[in-house]
């Protein structure tokens, strides 16, 4: 039996969709002619196989030596008492991964350099706060396709050129000395500003926990219901409203605890200066660097929607100089047409595959593959960053 043969008769194993809903290409790369197609011109939708246009067209247009950057300035002269009479500013660069993720799981390990830097050069107060700058993106956080019902859930976290921990928090739930007693709630790392956290969790007697978190769309109040055992924490996750805010608490939060205090609360700017950097009074005093390559590995082994659309943005605004869905969509269109591909063969709208709008074909899909693997020059490089079946890093 031929290979083609085998493949058909697994098409044919229940249980199967719908033919209507099932397509399959398969080819052998550098043959023209595919191995087997199944109902391999039917456009269907992509899902999280979108991550994949989205991070290589990234890296075909960014460049293997890309690093997101996020940088920390001042934007007046600090006094010799140590108090800096105005902002600390910090301009985000789409930067997804200032969490734990690529730091041993320390959550607030990027903002301890931040803190160290700042004390070496004898800041004790910020006077006016922070300054969160996050006008490479638009405002747009949420993709007006994405299903509200399904706002807090990790996969569906919103977009901010300033960004902490996935925009997503961690729920925390305790139980108490006693059965019948109220759990102790709080968030973890960091409470975000302007979310509140309503508990309805009770001690349990034994040592489970059945406990859920709920916060519904555009709201900024969680709510925790559930029962959790003694001497038990449970946690769970939601997605924030508020990214730039959430960054805030955190670092805030390492400042204070370098000795560095804020003397307002944490202000966000939307637009771009309209005076260059240089002349706007603002003082570079850190950057912090993230290379494309761990992001985009994190993005297609782990299907990590979040990442995925802070690469696009982060694509749009680099090239057509404001991170938006459709500034990253027309450079993957661009890349696809470098490949020599018709870009009409496929619909894109977002990054990660969460709108239903996500359509190819199979055929399509495999043209593509088929074109990284063999007029592509980044491939080898981008290769590494894909996922395997039945790899769970």
């Amino acid at each position: 039996m031929s290979l083609s043969e085998r493949l058909l008769l697994l098409t044919r194993r229940p249980p199967i969709l719908p033919r209507s809903e099932f397509s399959v290409a398969v080819a052998r790369v550098g043959e023209s002619e595919p191995i087997l197609s199944v109902n391999g011109d039917a456009p269907l939708i992509l899902a999280s196989t979108t991550k994949v246009f989205t991070t290589a067209s990234a890296l075909d247009r960014l460049g293997l030596d890309y690093k997101f950057k996020t940088r920390v300035y001042r934007d007046a002269a600090v006094g010799e008492d140590g108090i800096l009479p105005g902002h600390l500013v910090i301009v985000g660069g789409g930067d997804p991964a200032i969490s734990g993720r690529l730091f041993d799981d320390d959550p607030l390990a990027v903002f301890r350099p931040w803190a160290a830097s700042l004390a070496k050069q004898g800041i004790r107060q910020l006077k006016d706060g922070l300054l969160l700058d996050v006008s490479f993106f638009d405002d747009v956080r949420v993709h007006p396709d994405w299903p509200a019902e399904q706002e807090q859930n990790w996969w569906q976290a919103p977009t901010s050129a300033l960004s902490y921990n996935d925009n997503v928090v961690l729920v925390r739930a305790t139980g108490g000395l006693r059965p019948g007693a109220p759990a102790l709630l709080g968030f973890y790392p960091a409470g975000p500003p302007l979310l509140s956290l309503i508990g309805q969790v009770m001690t349990a007697a034994g040592r489970g926990a059945r406990v859920g978190v709920r916060r519904t769309s555009g709201s900024h109040t969680v709510v925790a219901q559930g029962l959790v055992g003694r001497n038990r924490t449970w946690t769970g996750d939601v997605t924030v409203p508020d990214p730039p805010l959430y960054m805030a608490a955190a670092l805030s939060q390492v400042l204070r605890e370098n000795g560095i205090q804020l003397g307002a609360p944490p202000k966000v700017q939307t637009e771009p200066l309209k005076v260059p950097t240089a002349l706007s009074g603002r003082v570079l005093l850190h950057t912090h660097e993230t290379p494309i390559l761990p992001v985009l590995s994190v993005c297609n082994k782990r299907s990590q929607s979040f990442y995925a659309e802070q690469i696009l943005k982060t694509l749009g605004a680099e090239t057509r100089g404001v991170g938006t869905w459709s500034n990253g969509e027309k450079e993957v269109s661009a890349f696809l047409q470098r490949l020599g591909l018709d870009p009409d063969r496929y619909r894109l709208v977002d990054g990660s595959g969460r709108s239903r709008s996500n359509m190819a074909s199979a055929q399509a899909y495999l043209d593509f593959l088929k074109a990284l693997a063999t007029k592509w020059s980044k491939f080898d490089a981008f290769q590494p960053s894909l996922a395997i079946s039945g790899d769970m890093q």
